[in-house]
């Protein structure tokens, strides 16, 4: 749920600014998506995952989520994330 939550914006974003300056160049779509892959797995590696690892520590490490209360709250807390960026995708890209 964690990588979710980082992916689809990077994606997203990647895809908006990066894919369609690729494809304006006449890139190859096979390259052009190695390209967004190489760049999504490099900030979702060197940022977003430790920001989001940091964040939901809480609820990802065992140490610390030792109750189910904690488990739903992360759960639900997360899925809140996915649904505001969702509306928010949705909005903006249509």
């Amino acid at each position: 749920m964690s990588v979710v939550l980082a992916l689809y914006p990077t994606v997203m974003i990647l895809n908006l600014t990066v894919g369609g300056w690729l494809s304006r160049l006449g890139m190859a779509g096979y390259l052009a998506l190695f390209i967004s892959n190489v760049l999504s797995v490099s900030v979702l590696t060197w940022l977003l995952m430790p920001l989001v690892n940091r964040v939901f520590a809480f609820w990802l490490l065992p140490s610390r989520a030792r109750s189910v209360g904690v488990h739903v709250a992360g759960a639900v807390i997360v899925a809140v994330c996915w649904a505001v960026l969702i509306t928010a995708f949705g909005l903006t890209t249509s």
